[in-house]
């Protein structure tokens, strides 16, 4: 069980030369089962990190594990991608609540959006012969390729990612154009879920969420001023 990463410092300029053993992996795990009559093929997850060598370290290591790099220590950054199963306590309590009220929320505007799978996503880091610590965040953004699931890939559906992270959710637009993968840029690893709908019935997913938080941030203002309008009156009495 790799141990939760101490408090950063923030990272400098510094350039992580790579002098000692460097490896950066991908490990993807999950649940896969045929099927029955009664329940439905569950495949596992591909996943590919697209990022290259040097920038993954540029984005995950602090400044004194750079100036350690530089002087030869071996370094290992690991990419961990997980399907979660559906029923159980793979999924935190906390992330399943929060990314179901978001869907249901988002139903309400988008019919037929649908909620595939949860899935996820952890970076770890080693140096030399230290233990393996969770990189809950990084400084830049890391780019990762996820290969839809077969039962869940339909040629006339959109797909989206949900994240949960830290008590809040954001939606992480697709960012590739092979219909039969998911490709995301992220900063901040926990729990993600694959959303889905049939693009016939709305053009996408991402331009109906920014209608979404523009008409939240239009009645927030129109609050807003009525408000200071009813204070000014008061005022002038």
């Amino acid at each position: 069980m790799p141990q939760q990463e101490p408090a950063v410092t923030p990272p400098s300029d510094i350039e992580p030369k790579i002098t000692g053993n460097v490896k950066v992996t991908v490990e993807t795990a999950g649940h896969a089962k045929q099927g029955t009559e009664n329940e439905p093929v569950v495949s596992g997850i591909n996943a590919t990190l697209m990022t290259d060598t040097e920038a993954v370290l540029k984005a995950t290591l602090e400044t004194e594990e750079k100036q350690e790099v530089q002087k030869g220590t071996d370094a290992e950054v690991r990419l961990v991608v997980t399907r979660l199963a559906d029923e159980g306590d793979d999924v935190p309590e906390d992330a399943r609540a929060q990314i179901e009220k978001m869907v249901g929320i988002l139903t309400e505007y988008y019919k037929g959006l649908k909620l595939g799978g949860y899935i996820d996503i952890v970076v770890e880091k080693k140096l030399g012969s230290g233990e393996w610590m969770n990189v809950v965040s990084t400084y830049d953004d890391l780019e990762i390729m996820i290969d839809i699931p077969e039962e869940l890939f339909h040629t006339d559906s959109d797909y989206v990612i949900m994240r949960y992270h830290d008590g809040s959710c954001e939606l992480l637009n697709d960012i590739d154009e092979d219909g039969r993968t998911i490709t995301i840029r992220s900063d901040k690893f926990s729990t993600y879920a694959i959303l889905y709908a049939q693009k016939e019935e709305q053009k996408s997913i991402l331009p109906m969420v920014i209608k979404i938080l523009f008409c939240g941030a239009a009645v927030l203002l129109f609050l807003c001023f009525v408000i200071l309008l009813r204070r000014r009156r008061e005022e002038e009495k």
